[in-house]
């Protein structure tokens, strides 16, 4: 019960963080986060590898925002982006991707009303997570192999590749999951 509110509490937190505009409010945000990450005694390393990680989408996200809005909501957008993801990585390291399964199980139980399963879903999840960080080192590699080939980091060749690699790398990946799921006689 307790990992179940503190998901509701992480969800709430999370959620509102994307409707707060005052600068002041944001960083209270930013000092709860700290404050978090130096109570857990989570390694400062992991914490700006992770940020580091998410600074493509980051960037992209912020590049958008410039073309279509003004520069103040770009920045606004891309300091809200950094809270979610390094708070979403606090409470992976605290709670570990178990305690957030069986909560979310617990969470999702109102749904058999509608006939949805919450152990499928919940399943859907774990495999969603689980596939993500894979997705990411699959990213990294064929952008570097691409930088090894004479292509910039950032270009939009490297990227049309990338993304070229990774769509056939998604349905690889759903294929033996299917397989996998099959043989595991998992009934639908």
């Amino acid at each position: 019960m307790k990992n179940l509110i503190l998901l509701l509490m992480f969800i709430a937190y999370t959620t509102s963080i994307f409707f707060i505009s005052d600068w002041m409010i944001i960083l209270a945000c930013i000092l709860i986060n700290l404050i978090l990450i130096l109570a857990f005694k989570i390694p400062f390393k992991r914490v700006l590898d992770n940020l580091y990680k998410f600074t493509f989408v980051v960037a992209i996200t912020f590049v958008f925002n410039i073309l279509f809005g003004y520069i103040e909501s770009a920045i606004l957008i891309s300091i809200r982006l950094y809270i979610v993801c390094n708070i979403t990585f606090i409470f992976t390291y605290k709670m570990g991707t178990t305690n957030i399964l069986i909560s979310l199980e617990k969470l999702f139980t109102p749904l058999k009303i509608l006939g949805i399963s919450p152990t499928d879903l919940t399943l859907l999840i774990n495999i969603a997570i689980t596939s993500i960080p894979i997705f990411l080192r699959e990213i990294e590699q064929a952008s570097l192999a691409l930088q090894n080939k004479g292509l910039k980091h950032y270009s939009i060749s490297n990227i049309k590749y990338t993304l070229k690699f990774l769509l056939v790398s998604i349905f690889r990946k759903t294929n033996s999951i299917e397989l996998t799921l099959k043989s595991k006689n998992y009934i639908e």
